[in-house]
């Protein structure tokens, strides 16, 4: 990349005070690859052929507003918490609100290990689960799959972002990712048929 190349070389000028500092250099990069990614998130398009690998919270959070914003009917998410480090977000839950919205036919279904967190810190989709019931539904992972390390997105079975390992920031986004999508539906609703209702989340609003 150009942009880095360029700043790259940058590192060897003076700038009165001595060498820039090294750790300087590669957080300026990083800025540089992230403004270079939301360029690239932007242009993408929900049914069009674009992968790209994500590195941080805040490109996790691009590719997932990307994402929902373009959905027209359907999110799936696979969460251990509603991913609070990325979902939630005013712009991704505006998004999210709009979709479920969108159509009579608009629905999305959240399978969550532990709500917990998400309660106790107030995560902004828990109040579109309660204003948005009848679009919106949540169940409590069952223990046999409590052990699966990652989390996935789904929408209109096209677009996915999946990480191998929640905890972490690394993972992928995709476009256009028809049978991928499908084998990551396939487990979904293998997994939903067996997960109970998330009744606590409704007593949290009564």
């Amino acid at each position: 990349m150009a942009a880095i190349a360029d700043l790259q070389t940058s590192q060897h000028r003076n700038t009165g005070a001595g060498l820039l500092p090294s750790n300087h250099v590669s957080s300026l990069q990083a800025e540089l690859m992230s403004d270079t990614l939301e360029s690239q998130l932007n242009a993408a398009r929900l049914g069009e052929s674009a992968d790209f690998a994500l590195h941080t919270s805040t490109d996790n959070r691009l590719a997932a507003l990307r994402l929902i914003s373009q959905a027209q009917r359907h999110l799936y998410l696979f969460s251990r918490d509603l991913d609070p480090r990325v979902l939630d977000d005013a712009d991704i839950t505006h998004a999210f609100s709009a979709l479920a919205r969108r159509h009579r036919s608009s629905h999305a279904r959240l399978l969550v290990a532990d709500v917990g967190p998400a309660q106790r810190n107030g995560h902004r989709w828990l109040e579109l689960v309660q204003r948005l019931s009848s679009k919106i539904d949540v169940r409590i992972i069952h223990d046999d799959h409590q052990h699966h390390p990652f989390c996935f997105m789904v929408v209109d079975q096209n677009g996915l972002l999946y990480r191998s390992n929640a905890a972490e920031f690394a993972g992928e986004v995709h476009f256009h990712a028809p049978l991928t999508c499908l084998e990551k539906l396939k487990f979904f609703d293998e997994v939903w048929q067996i997960s109970r209702p998330a009744s606590e989340l409704r007593r949290l609003f009564i």
